[in-house]
This record gives C-alpha cells, structure tokens and sequence, in this order.
C-alpha cells in the first residue's frame, strides 16, 4: 500500500517544477483533488491517466524526486 500523505508530499515538492501539476494541501487522505493531480501528472508523463499510483506512476514520481532533490543538493 502507498502512502497517500507520501504521495502529496511528492507530489507537492514536484508542483514547484511542473506548474501545471495542481497544488494540493497535504491532508493525509487520497481524495479527489489528489486524484486529479495524479492524472495530470500522468498526462504530462505520458502515462495511463487513470488517477491511481501504480508502479509506473510510483516510479516517475520517485525518479523525478531524486532528481530533483540532488539537484537541490548542488545548489
């Protein structure tokens, strides 16, 4: 099971480089709005929009994360 307090939180610090990603508030519950920002960040990622994070979903949102965060770490 995955977290859904995790995924916004990755989601959140990922909204900052993709601004067309939704900005949700991190309530700890996968509710509609976190729904939604799951399918738009699929579409931008070319994958299946289906509003759940499944492996392939998890995995970019964890690629970009690490990406993200070692960039952070040069600066």
């Amino acid at each position: 099971e995955i977290s859904a307090c995790l995924v916004g939180s990755e989601m959140c610090i990922e909204t900052g480089a993709y601004p067309l990603i939704p900005k949700i508030a991190e309530d700890g519950v996968f509710g509609p709005d976190t729904e939604e920002a799951v399918k738009v960040f699929q579409r931008i990622f070319g994958l299946t929009q289906d509003g759940i994070v499944g492996f392939k979903t998890w995995y970019k949102i964890s690629e970009i994360y690490v990406g993200v965060s070692r960039i952070a770490e040069l600066v």
